[in-house]
């Protein structure tokens, strides 16, 4: 096997055991990502990451789901989507 055939299926393996929790797994997911393709990791292959959301955008961000639900919930809306 290839070496990144074989980093690749360390990556594989490794994917295989996250749970989807994004904010706790998703950069190292993708540094890992990176080391399958043969870089060092994210930061050497160029990428960013997203920066965090503060605290305050995502009570507004929660708030903004919130009344993205409510409106969908309302039989009309379901009327337009079905």
């Amino acid at each position: 096997m290839s070496e990144v055939a074989d980093h690749i299926t360390k990556f594989v393996e490794y994917a295989a055991t996250l749970k989807g929790d994004e904010k706790g797994e998703a950069q190292v997911f993708c540094d890992r990502l990176f080391r399958g393709f043969g870089w060092g990791g994210y930061k050497e292959a160029g990428a960013t990451l997203e920066d965090r959301i503060k605290k305050e955008g995502r009570q507004f961000v929660a708030s903004r789901l919130e009344a993205v639900a409510q409106l969908a919930s309302r039989p009309s809306a379901v009327r337009l989507y079905s």
